[in-house]
């Protein structure tokens, strides 16, 4: 893959990543919060699949969903 779609889902992994630490500590402080932060992994998730699929469509590579099909 190219340099520039590896380190851009590098990042998204890695702010999905310091979200679920924030969870797993227990740094929610209330429900809202929680639901906050649940909401935005949420949307890290769907930029990350949104994406692999368009870069797969682009490309025409297959291989990708490998990676989503291991996940879910």
């Amino acid at each position: 893959m190219d340099t520039t779609v590896d380190s851009f889902l590098a990042k998204v992994d890695e702010l999905q990543r310091q979200h679920m630490v924030f969870l797993a500590n227990g740094s929610a402080d209330n429900f809202a919060a929680y639901q906050k932060i649940c909401g935005i992994l949420e949307g890290i998730a769907l930029c990350e699949r949104e994406f692999k699929e368009i870069t797969s469509a682009v490309s025409g590579d297959e291989s990708i969903f490998e990676d989503l099909e291991q996940a879910g």
